[in-house]
């Protein structure tokens, strides 16, 4: 299928059937809830070796990351916070991407930059698009409310 941008050029459009986007969708359900358990050894059925993960750093600017430093982070998160709950509030399915909207929740049991464990339930959101390449996530987009963690822990007013 093509799509007419304008009238001047054609844009392919990756049509996939049902059964592969919702098993797009199924993929990206057991990318959350990775971060859910902690348990990064799974991670070779979720994610392409060559995996890349991009998200905003603390100077505001895009970073990008391996998998190894993804999993890394996710290790530290569960360092900090247990136990963590995420919920899947909706999903979007076209071509190779799947976006998913999500809500974190947790209890902040140890250090998390700087600050002592609080024992306070903290909850935060975002929005994360995955790219799916050959049944695993190749590629990642991130962006979640980083203020309201931060605020809840008491380190922004």
């Amino acid at each position: 299928m093509m799509v007419m941008i304008g009238a001047i050029c054609p844009v392919p459009v990756l049509a996939q059937d049902s059964e592969t986007l919702e098993a797009n969708k199924a993929l990206a359900g057991q990318a959350q809830q990775m971060w859910r358990t902690g348990d990064i050894a799974t991670a070779g059925d979720i994610y392409a070796s060559a995996y890349v993960n991009h998200q905003a750093a603390d100077d505001g600017q895009t970073r990008s990351v391996d998998l190894k430093t993804y999993l890394a982070v996710i290790a530290d998160f569960h360092r900090s916070f247990n136990p963590i709950d995420v919920t899947v509030l909706s999903q979007t399915a076209e071509a190779d991407m799947v976006a998913t909207r999500w809500q974190f929740s947790a209890i902040h049991t140890g250090d998390f930059m700087g600050v002592a464990a609080t024992g306070k339930e903290i909850v935060y959101g975002g929005i994360r698009i995955d790219r799916i390449e050959n049944g695993r996530i190749a590629e990642s987009w991130g962006n979640w409310n980083k203020f309201g963690l931060l605020s809840q822990l008491g380190l922004v007013n």
